[in-house]
């Protein structure tokens, strides 16, 4: 479960944010646009919405694995984007957007302490399996 509505949950809000990244840079539309409009740093963030798409897409295709490791590299995924949410939170304020942040962030870490805890269910149950 935890794997599926993570997967979905990367995969809607990466692909959104990336398309929202090329309005931003190309059309000086949506909270970056201002920002971001035609400047070349705007790979960074475009990137890393790009990336966390896919990564959704990984995550949806082993969604029903009972490998307990998926459920460590998405934890790793959530653990990552919610630290760098926070290290980086002042790009929310240069926004308007702190409540989306806090909002965006917070779900991160929900989703770590999620995948911590399926990894540590199905580890228990892959221990039990092996005797």
């Amino acid at each position: 479960m935890w794997l599926r509505i993570h997967a979905y949950f990367l995969l809607t809000m990466g692909s959104l944010a990336s398309l929202n990244d090329l309005a931003s840079y190309f059309f000086a539309r949506g909270p970056f646009g201002a920002s971001l409009y035609q400047q070349p740093l705007a790979i960074g963030p475009f990137e890393a919405h790009v990336l966390a798409a896919i990564l959704g897409l990984v995550l949806l295709r082993h969604a029903d694995s009972r490998d307990p490791w998926w459920n460590a590299i998405a934890g790793t995924i959530a653990l990552s984007l919610g630290t760098a949410n926070l290290v980086w939170f002042d790009a929310f304020a240069l926004i308007g957007s702190i409540t989306f942040g806090v909002v965006i962030t917070t779900i991160h870490f929900v989703f770590v302490i999620g995948q911590l805890w399926a990894w540590s269910q199905r580890s228990a149950a892959a221990r039990a399996a092996l005797g």
